[in-house]
């Protein structure tokens, strides 16, 4: 707040008004059920297409936690919404989605990406949850190396017990909940742990199954069962 003279200082009426009048034309075009198609060029459609396809490779070759690897997941959806309400701030009515706004909204995710991605590296943010993702991960990883006799004292079905690839949630977490990483997190221990897991199937490591498919595939009779790639298991 110092280092802002001006932080008091009342907004302009005019920006005001003009604020209060997008404010009423959405409420108008919300309860109306109306919207406008955003236009696009050939050459904004490519650019965008093409940073997508960027996007989806640099995901591919992240050696890093799963947090960073959402930031670079949004980036294509989040260049194309900045560079859409950039082609309505344009023109209202009709608005045209042109290069110039594609490589304005490209820049714009690039630069604030990396500030994000920034503090991830410095572990000013993010460093807990890639804890907690490693010690998830290193808990599927020992299961998977069981024999068949110790998975089913684990609480695995008989099918289970042969599939390296599959854990019960309840499983997993009992393995981890009680560790370090969770227990001392602020959330508390099981929550901190449910959204790691809701975070890494997002991320594409966790298959959840619904329980129909548990029981058809696994005979698992209750509960989220979750899958892992091979390539989860070989890391």
């Amino acid at each position: 707040m110092e280092e802002n003279k001006n932080h008091g200082a009342p907004p302009p009426k005019e920006l005001v008004a003009r604020l209060e009048q997008l404010a009423l034309a959405m409420d108008v075009a919300d309860v109306n059920g109306s919207f406008t198609v955003v236009e696009t060029t050939p050459e904004a459609h490519d650019l965008l297409k093409k940073y997508r396809d960027t996007k989806r490779k640099e995901i591919m070759q992240c050696p890093d936690g799963l947090s960073k690897k959402e930031v670079i997941n949004r980036a294509g959806l989040k260049a194309l919404r900045v560079a859409s309400v950039l082609a309505v701030s344009a023109d209202f009515y009709t608005p045209i989605l042109t290069l110039e706004h594609a490589k304005w909204a490209i820049d714009f995710v690039e630069s604030t990406d990396a500030a994000v991605i920034a503090r991830f590296d410095s572990g000013e943010i993010g460093s807990g949850q890639v804890k907690q993702e490693s010690e998830i991960l290193k808990a599927c990883q020992t299961t998977s190396k069981l024999g068949k006799k110790e998975r089913r004292i684990l609480g695995f079905s008989k099918k289970m017990s042969t599939e390296l690839n599959v854990i019960p949630l309840s499983i997993l977490k009992k393995l981890v909940v009680n560790n370090a990483v969770f227990a001392t997190d602020k959330m508390g221990a099981v929550s901190s742990f449910d959204k790691c897991v809701e975070s890494m199937i997002r991320s594409g490591v966790f298959v959840k199954l619904s329980e129909t498919q548990a029981y058809d595939h696994y005979d698992h009779q209750a509960g989220v069962l979750l899958c892992l790639t091979k390539e989860t298991l070989s890391r």
